[in-house]
């Protein structure tokens, strides 16, 4: 079997979205706080906000059945640490999500276990669209039982791009974040939040909880260059786990062909 020349194609269709997704999920710019909201001012998080996160657990999994849109209605507490967030610093990480752009909605599976990725672009049917494995500094697209190593540009920016959903802030990043209260789909959640300047523009990273996991994250403030229109950009976690599989890693499983 020989590599497929079309995914090349689709490859440069798809990494268009994913590369605008990086750019939105990423705090790219200098960093710095953005001014609170009129939502913000004055208000705190209710009771279930508050409470910090003391599970123990290396994993945890959450289901939802898609992407949805989020309020804008939250409120924050500048007293409480964020916490909850620290569980996905391990470099460990196992995410089967949906980004939502504006209406563009793409389901990916994600897992990340230190600097080696596996990532999935599915179709609306749930087939895999894209599979692609970063393992040490080689690059492979899975078909079938056959892994192609390949060293094209596209194929890396892609995978670096839509590893999106499994990028979460550092420990210290962490610690500087407020926590508060965020709605999604009519539904309150805790939230703990992070605020930069990305190209100029002042940026919230919003991460909802269900419990301890994550349900939703979802970036709030960025525009593009070109029309200044507001973008939203929506991940919904259909499950997330700090537990990986090094299956998922392992070559033995396929037919490595160089390209």
């Amino acid at each position: 079997m020989r590599f497929k020349k079309d995914i090349l194609k689709v490859l440069s269709c798809a990494v268009t979205m994913a590369v605008m997704a990086a750019v939105l999920m990423t705090g790219c710019g200098e960093g710095g706080e953005a001014p609170a909201s009129p939502a913000e001012s004055n208000s705190t998080a209710g009771s279930s906000a508050s409470s910090a996160s003391d599970s123990s657990s290396s994993s945890s999994d959450s289901s939802s059945n898609s992407a949805g849109s989020s309020s804008s209605s939250s409120s924050t507490n500048t007293a409480n640490k964020a916490t909850k967030l620290l569980l996905y610093t391990t470099g460990n990480v196992d995410a089967d999500y949906v980004t939502d752009m504006d209406g563009y909605a793409t389901h990916y599976r994600c897992a990340v276990r230190g600097n080696d990725v596996y990532s999935v672009n599915y179709q609306d049917s749930g087939e895999a669209y894209i599979t692609v494995l970063k393992k040490g500094d080689n690059y492979y697209v899975i078909d079938g039982n056959y892994a192609t190593k390949t060293t094209n540009s596209v194929i890396k920016n892609y995978l670096n791009s839509a590893k999106t959903g499994c990028n979460f802030p550092t420990s210290a990043e962490i610690a500087t974040m407020t926590t508060g209260t965020y709605e999604v789909n009519g539904k309150e959640y805790y939230a703990e939040i992070q605020k930069k300047n990305v190209y100029g523009n002042q940026v919230r990273y919003i991460y909802c909880f269900e419990g301890n996991v994550l349900k939703y994250r979802v970036v709030e403030g960025l525009y593009y260059t070109t029309d200044k229109r507001p973008v939203k950009e929506t991940i919904t976690y259909n499950s997330i786990s700090t537990k990986v599989s090094e299956n998922l890693f392992d070559l033995s499983n396929y037919s490595v062909l160089e390209n």
